[in-house]
């Protein structure tokens, strides 16, 4: 197996072909319309908050966990549902 091959199918790392699924036009698109958050908070300043909650609206947390050996980051979005924008 090549180290590649290796770090896919062992060591669970995520390899792409090299070919993206947006076109590049839509990536630049988001890419323009991000803006900085309102908030970084937490002990190394990780948290960001670009809204703060409103107690009217539902909200969904979606996770992606690291590994556990520290090559990666686990990661959290807080999603408003009225208009699908992640706020935290």
């Amino acid at each position: 197996m090549s180290r590649r091959q290796i770090a896919q199918e062992l060591e669970c790392n995520f390899n792409m072909s090299g070919e993206t699924v947006f076109a590049a036009e839509d990536i630049e698109k988001y890419l323009n319309s991000v803006k900085a958050p309102e908030h970084r908070t937490g002990f190394d300043r990780n948290l960001w908050i670009w809204e703060k909650r409103d107690q009217q609206s539902s909200y969904l947390i979606s996770a992606d966990v690291a590994r556990g050996d520290g090559k990666d980051y686990s990661v959290a979005m807080v999603i408003k549902l009225e208009t699908m924008e992640i706020v935290a």
